[in-house]
């Protein structure tokens, strides 16, 4: 029933990781009240911003 997707950036530069966490924290930041909460899960943010 679930589906993942992913982007697989093949470079542990840790600036790199650090503007790509930054991007993603614009992208969804966290507190926001998203649809998923509606299941009672309170992770939306980390759904769609997991790496």
């Amino acid at each position: 029933m679930h589906i993942t997707a992913s982007v697989y950036v093949n470079d542990a530069e840790d600036g790199l990781i650090q503007d790509i966490d930054e991007w993603l924290e614009g992208l969804a930041p966290c507190g926001k009240d998203y649809r998923h909460h509606r299941t009672g899960e309170d992770n939306g943010d980390a759904h769609l911003k997991s790496r």
